[in-house]
């Protein structure tokens, strides 16, 4: 058996063990991976009534007329590789763009040019009316409860608001001593 096949099968069985996954590492894609383009003037033209975030069409860049690869925040993606092979991590993506088949689609298709697999990928229910940062504090919440061994959460968000209820939530939760690391990129504004 090869040294990397022996590693790659090692580093799985760890991260199929909950005890040893101390860290939690969360990525939210649009202006935080990868610059998102805006919508043109021209999609806004023939598409009055929709939203371009909840479009397939804003990651198409056939619509976008934007060459995909330019668009990665290379310094978060090389973060994100880095979390995604240490076994001792969880690494997700967590973004606000809703759970419809084509954006999970478009978005699981730019993650593949990038070769990032990340072990879970949430995306915002449809069904439920609730914010983006509430949405993003209980998607941690959930995390924290499926795996109770977790010391330390690093987020990467370009929103300060999701954030600061992600740092509201660990603050809050007195039974766990848990270190939080929020990581606002460069490009991003805060709120």
């Amino acid at each position: 058996m090869s040294t990397l096949l022996l590693k790659n099968y090692i580093n799985y069985i760890l991260k199929e063990n909950k005890e040893f996954t101390t860290k939690l590492h969360i990525f939210d894609f649009d202006d935080t991976l990868y610059n998102s383009p805006n919508e043109t003037q021209e999609w806004k033209q023939k598409n009055p009534k929709s939203y371009w975030w909840d479009s397939g069409d804003s990651l198409n860049p056939y619509i976008t007329k934007i060459d995909s690869s330019s668009l990665w925040i290379n310094n978060i993606v090389d973060s994100a590789r880095e979390s995604i092979a240490d076994p001792s991590t969880l690494a997700v993506l967590c973004t606000a763009r809703l759970d419809r088949p084509e954006i999970i689609y478009a978005i699981s298709n730019l993650l593949r040019e990038k070769n990032l697999k990340f072990e879970r990928m949430f995306f915002k229910p449809r069904k439920i009316n609730i914010s983006s940062p509430q949405y993003k504090a209980e998607t941690v919440r959930m995390l924290l409860n499926a795996y109770p061994n977790i010391k330390e959460v690093s987020f990467w968000d370009d929103k300060m608001e999701n954030l600061d209820a992600v740092a509201n939530l660990i603050q809050n939760n007195p039974q766990r001593n848990i270190s939080y690391f929020p990581n606002l990129p460069n490009n991003a504004q805060s709120i």
